[in-house]
């Protein structure tokens, strides 16, 4: 052990020049595990009842280290090496106790144990070996290598008997076996593997801390002939010096020897140069900040369909059921109210019942806000209250099989002189695109003039001359996406690489846009000579509509006088078994043919979709997949 004092304090006075060499006092914290799978100590005790099993002790611990910042990453990812030389105490105490039986005093028994504790006295000198890994965290992780080496070994051992005070053993006392000295077959030299966490805080330029927490487990048992083992968890914080370098002293040259000045060349005048931008559109020209019209096509494309006239709330609320990331039903919802409106104004003589969806009794409250939040919305649309109405539907206890469907109660029903089956338009998706509808092409001309002194040559684009004329175009082209907000075009004139006279070098041209033709398309499917429909909705877990889109039923029956091709995609949404919705759907398939009474028709198919339309994690794309979708080629 001199030896290794010698040869670490020698690397560190070594080294103290470098600037990625730093030393440090670690004051640390141990807490010790101990699993002792034996019974007691060779020749120790004949009193061995049962096994000693695991036992911890808090013990201080106290190191010195060197630490060696490498210039470069070893392995891409072993950034520093530590060094530590310290004292480890493994101290402990290790206990049991077994019954030894009833001490009987006047017709009374009383429980006798005996405890039979060893007092340890563990101390080693140990060397640790470090290696930190940076990956670029604001923690250093680092595996160790502890060598022990044991300065102390002394252990007591005595057994007490606990219970009742008048007991005492054969030797009137109530402590007997009692035994000390060395540990019979200890090993003297020990290692450990571990791992390590630390946080280094600067503190300045010579000082930082460093709060550091390592888990170490013992290779070898502490007793070649039993089974001992130990680990411990260490807490420290480590007080860090960095050697850093002095700054070099500036080499101060010797004054040269005084010459005589000589007068400087002339400057050589610089050549100016004028150049003017021309653009023509059309053959017309163009003047700064003229205005450019540009012809668009616009073309809308929507998605209607009919739906019941359902709102919904969040849960154990008031507040109208929010998107929860999508739009579409945010949408959706927003539409179906202003559908509402537009239907009950255009027909001044429909009354209209706001009715809950099932709730039990204590939640009468809830609904009737629920229920008093749209009415009071109607009225401010400019419905009369009189011809709203109000129905509370309430139980004393509602079972249900799955916790969607009792989502799905948090709604208000719109009620049309009590047809609850009715359908009201509403808009699922919107998309506005604006396609330019012609090409414009503007053709630029720059020239070049030189005034001042005429030189033999210039060089422009690695080309020698005396006057540049140059000309380009720039094309907005057609068949892309219009960005309206793109309003503005600059044109840049390139003068040469020599002092310019800054005329006309820019040339900015104001666009604008003129709508010249609009269309309108609804219910087609992107990119397909297709429109697609909802024909009708089912209740849950039901094969028999509970209502129909008239207005698509005589659509269907159109298109299927005219001979077009059509496709029936029933539906189902995704609560319960997969097997079972696709049967539902099969059915649901069975009804909408029966409905357009078309079974032996061959342009008829019927497709069973297992993927879903609309999104059932949200009760308007649950309620949309419990319906037909009819799809017909346009």
């Amino acid at each position: 052990m001199k030896f290794i004092t010698f040869l670490f304090l020698t690397i560190t006075f070594n080294l103290i020049s470098k600037d990625n060499i730093s030393v440090y006092i670690n004051p640390s914290l141990n807490y010790n595990v101990h699993n002792a799978n034996f019974s007691n100590f060779e020749g120790i005790s004949n009193y061995t009842y049962s096994e000693y099993g695991k036992n911890t002790s808090l013990s201080p611990n106290f190191n010195i280290g060197l630490n060696y910042k490498f210039e470069n990453k070893i392995f891409n990812f072993i950034s520093d090496y530590s060094l530590e030389l310290g004292l480890l105490n493994k101290s402990v105490i290790l206990n049991r106790q077994e019954l030894l039986g009833n001490f009987i005093k006047e017709d009374t028994f009383y429980p006798i144990y005996s405890e039979v504790p060893i007092d340890n006295s563990l101390n080693y000198l140990n060397i640790n070996n470090i290696f930190w890994f940076d990956f670029n965290l604001p923690i250093k992780i680092g595996a160790n290598l502890r060598i022990n080496y044991a300065i102390s070994n002394k252990f007591k051992q005595e057994e007490n008997a606990l219970g009742n005070n008048e007991y005492t053993f054969e030797n009137n006392q109530r402590t007997r076996e009692v035994y000390e000295g060395k540990i019979p077959n200890y090993n003297i030299l020990n290692a450990m593997l571990g791992v390590n966490l630390k946080y280094d805080y600067k503190i300045n330029s010579n000082y930082s801390i460093s709060p550091n927490v390592s888990y170490n487990y013992g290779l070898l048992p502490l007793v070649s002939d039993l089974n001992w083992t130990y680990s411990n968890v260490t807490f420290g914080i480590a007080i860090n010096y960095n050697f850093t370098e002095p700054e070099p002293t500036p080499i101060i040259p010797p004054k040269s020897p005084i010459t005589p000045q000589l007068p400087l060349p002339e400057k050589p005048k610089e050549i100016e140069v004028s150049y003017k931008l021309y653009a023509k559109l059309d053959n017309k020209n163009l003047s700064h900040n003229d205005n450019i019209k540009m012809n668009y096509h616009h073309k809308k494309i929507e998605e209607k369909y009919s739906i019941l006239p359902i709102i919904y709330f969040e849960e154990n609320s008031s507040e109208l059921l929010r998107s929860s990331g999508n739009e579409l039903f945010e949408l959706a919802h927003n539409s179906l109210l202003d559908n509402i409106t537009k239907f009950l104004n255009t027909n001044d003589k429909v009354k209209i019942t706001l009715a809950s969806g099932k709730f039990e009794i204590n939640e009468k409250e809830l609904f009737e806000q629920r229920v008093n939040k749209l009415k009071n919305i109607l009225i401010q649309n400019g419905i009369s209250e009189t011809r709203i109405s109000t129905k509370l539907n309430q139980a004393d206890k509602l079972t249900f099989r799955y916790d969607e469907l009792k989502r799905e109660e948090d709604k208000i029903y719109f009620l049309f002189d009590n047809k609850s089956n009715e359908l009201v338009k509403f808009t699922y998706f919107e998309n506005n695109l604006y396609t330019l509808t012609e090409d414009i092409i503007i053709n630029y001309q720059v020239n070049y003039n030189l005034e001042g002194d005429i030189v033999s040559s210039i060089v422009f684009d690695n080309k020698s001359k005396l006057y540049s004329e140059r000309k380009f175009e720039y094309k907005i082209n057609n068949g892309y996406e219009l960005d309206t907000a793109f309003n503005t075009i600059t044109a840049y004139s390139n003068p040469l690489s020599i002092k310019t006279n800054p005329l006309n070098d820019t040339l900015n041209l104001n666009i604008s846009f003129n709508k010249i033709s609009e269309e309108v398309i609804i219910n087609k499917i992107e990119n397909q000579n297709k429109s697609r429909f909802i024909l009708g909705y089912f209740n849950f877990d039901q094969d028999k509509f509970n209502s129909i889109d008239n207005e698509v039923f005589e659509i269907v029956r159109k298109a299927i006088t005219t001979s077009k091709e059509i496709i029936i995609i029933p539906m189902t949404d995704n609560i319960g078994d997969e097997s079972y919705n696709k049967e539902l759907a099969r059915k649901r398939g069975t009804a909408a043919l029966n409905l357009l009474n078309s079974k032996q028709n061959e342009l008829i198919k019927v497709e069973l979709d297992t993927n879903s339309f609309f999104d059932n994690n949200h009760p308007y794309g649950r309620t949309l997949n419990r319906s037909v979708i009819i799809e017909i080629t346009n």
